[in-house]
């Protein structure tokens, strides 16, 4: 990721939800110094997975079912690590999916990790959680 010029905005290259040509993703770098400062520690090492995730995804989900999300997308990858602090990672655990969330305005709002669905590639429950799939990889 690298700072927008106004300094307010990370900037990251990836897949557009819509269409697949690539856009820029943004995060507020006001969130990214919150989670330094204050934690959850995971999260914060994990913003590193988010770039894999917008350029690699697995499946892109449009609409999450709550309120106010509703146009949102969800991006779902399957990273190869973990990140635990600025220089010690360790494998992903098998039967989990990264999960990155964004707006319709493209800016990052939220990542994790969740226990993936019995294929391996998709969040559980995601037949309920999401209102669409508009994109998966499918070899």
């Amino acid at each position: 990721m690298k700072l927008s010029k106004s300094k307010v905005f990370a900037v990251q290259d990836g897949k557009c939800p819509e269409g697949g040509e690539k856009c820029e993703f943004k995060i507020s770098t006001d969130k990214i110094n919150w989670l330094h400062k204050n934690g959850p520690d995971d999260k914060f090492y994990n913003l590193q997975n988010v770039p894999f995730a917008l350029n690699n995804p697995t499946a892109i989900f449009k609409g999450l079912k709550r309120e106010g999300h509703e146009k949102s997308y969800c991006y779902v990858a399957t990273p190869a690590r973990r990140f635990l602090n600025d220089t010690a990672s360790k494998p992903m655990k098998p039967g989990m999916v990264f999960l990155v969330f964004v707006s319709p305005n493209l800016e990052v709002f939220n990542w994790r990790f969740e226990p993936a669905d019995s294929s391996g590639k998709l969040p559980e429950n995601h037949e309920v959680r999401f209102t669409k799939l508009i994109w998966e990889n499918k070899p």
